[in-house]
């Protein structure tokens, strides 16, 4: 059974982080700093609303993972690696899409996991690239060969733009990818 606690009783604080799939670490980085802080989370909604309280003040690392629908096998192995004594992971979120775990572990070397779960995150974006690509033609294709009312005709312009938008944000993400995955390389091979 989940505890619920009233605001009147522990202190909370609620902030909204939106953060696309492809640049988790932003979330990463902003959770971390608020533990640091003195503000563990406790509750995520809707994948962006984070409900956080008052606690001891800890230097944790917060990590997410990310899943393409009905793909969980990375999941799983990602969660057993981290809960292992290596890792010492807490499951702070199990979602849809994203897991959250909290790392307490102190000087744990997460090299193999990030570069892992770029690779991933690489994968995906070229599978949500091809989906948003055929969305984005069906639309060209409905609105320059259909015959419809001007409704038709606006709802097909609306399919052309939205994948049009969609595939330009996953090429932008699968670039930024690669610039972290050198980076990662890079500061493993200066180590």
């Amino acid at each position: 059974m989940e505890k619920r606690y009233s605001s009147k009783s522990i202190e909370q604080k609620r902030m909204f982080i939106f953060f696309p799939f492809w640049n988790m670490e932003k979330a990463e980085k902003i959770l971390s700093a608020q533990e640091r802080n003195g503000y563990r989370l406790v509750r995520l909604k809707f994948g962006c609303l984070f409900t956080f309280q008052r606690s001891t003040p800890r230097k944790v690392q917060y990590l997410f993972t990310y899943s393409f629908p009905k793909d969980y096998w990375p999941v799983m192995e990602w969660e057993s690696t981290l809960k292992s004594d290596v890792y010492r992971a807490n499951v702070m979120h199990r979602g849809h899409n994203y897991s959250i775990f909290r790392v307490t572990k102190d000087n744990v070397n997460l090299q193999d996991f990030f570069v892992e779960r770029l690779r991933y995150v690489q994968k995906t974006l070229i599978k949500k690239t091809i989906i948003a690509t055929c969305f984005m033609l069906s639309g060209v294709f409905a609105t320059l060969l259909g015959d419809f009312t001007g409704f038709g005709r606006l709802l097909s312009i609306f399919i052309f733009v939205g994948g049009l938008l969609e595939t330009l944000s996953y090429i932008v993400g699968f670039y930024s990818t690669i610039q972290k995955r050198k980076k990662l390389i890079h500061k493993h091979n200066s180590i």
